[in-house]
């Protein structure tokens, strides 16, 4: 699918939600959070899918799993008095398009998001053991070992180098981690909520400008090991990707 205006791509998702078999799966968990990131990931105008090959550097990859973590939700009304704080971690994964960012009280409101992509020192500290089952962090796929935190932004797959005919085996890992590369996002609206009625914040992500100047085929490996200076440079690279690759739609 080319890269249109979100708002077709909104409207669309509601009709054809409307489609959607009504019965509702009694094992599933009911979502009450309704201030919820909205993000439509792309590579070069095309919508990312884990069945495509995606030219990076000197590498041809296939996605296998994307993750983004964000932390540290706050809403400050423009009076300038913190409305909401929200210490839930929340996960972005490959295949889905919604991140559910925290609960607000039913109500009219005006101010600032704040959101930021990264975990908060708190959350840093805790096992995956010691979270509850439903927890994003609990499977410890994120986790950076005692002591070190998780991933907040996370990449695998498999490559072959460009011009390669078979079929890519080589895998290759990337993350991008620490609270020295945590990002914070603002985003300044008017907005109600009531009922059923969710607050939207719908970005657009450009995957191929986030890994701009990153070449998996020449470095496989992205641990953001701050002993390692080649390493943590590369982590960096991403990091400064993120404002430009990160769109917050008006």
């Amino acid at each position: 699918m080319k890269l249109r205006s979100l708002l077709t791509l909104v409207t669309a998702a509601v009709l054809s939600a409307g489609c959607v078999d009504t019965i509702v799966d009694p094992n599933e968990k009911m979502e009450d959070r309704n201030i919820v990131l909205k993000v439509f990931s792309y590579f070069e105008n095309e919508l990312l899918s884990s069945d495509s090959l995606y030219t990076i550097g000197q590498a041809e990859v296939k996605f296998t799993d994307v993750r983004f973590l964000y932390s540290g939700y706050t809403f400050v009304s423009t009076s300038g008095d913190t409305v909401h704080a929200d210490t839930t971690v929340t996960l972005h994964a490959f295949g889905t398009n919604e991140a559910y960012l925290a609960k607000m009280p039913a109500g009219a409101y005006n101010g600032s998001h704040f959101f930021t992509l990264g975990v908060d020192t708190n959350n840093a500290k805790i096992a995956p053991g010691q979270f509850p089952e439903d927890h994003p962090l609990r499977d410890g796929v994120l986790y950076r070992g005692a002591g070190k935190g998780y991933n907040h932004m996370y990449f695998t797959g498999v490559m072959r180098k460009t011009g390669d005919t078979l079929a890519p085996t080589k895998p290759f890992t990337l993350v991008v981690a620490t609270p020295a590369l945590n990002t914070q996002f603002e985003r300044k609206m008017g907005f109600s909520i009531g009922g059923n009625r969710p607050c939207n914040i719908n970005v657009v992500l450009n995957i191929d400008r986030l890994l701009q100047g990153i070449d998996p085929w020449q470095t496989p490996i992205i641990e953001s090991d701050p002993t390692k200076p080649g390493d943590f440079a590369e982590a960096v690279k991403i990091k400064q990707n993120l404002v430009p690759a990160f769109v917050i739609q008006i």
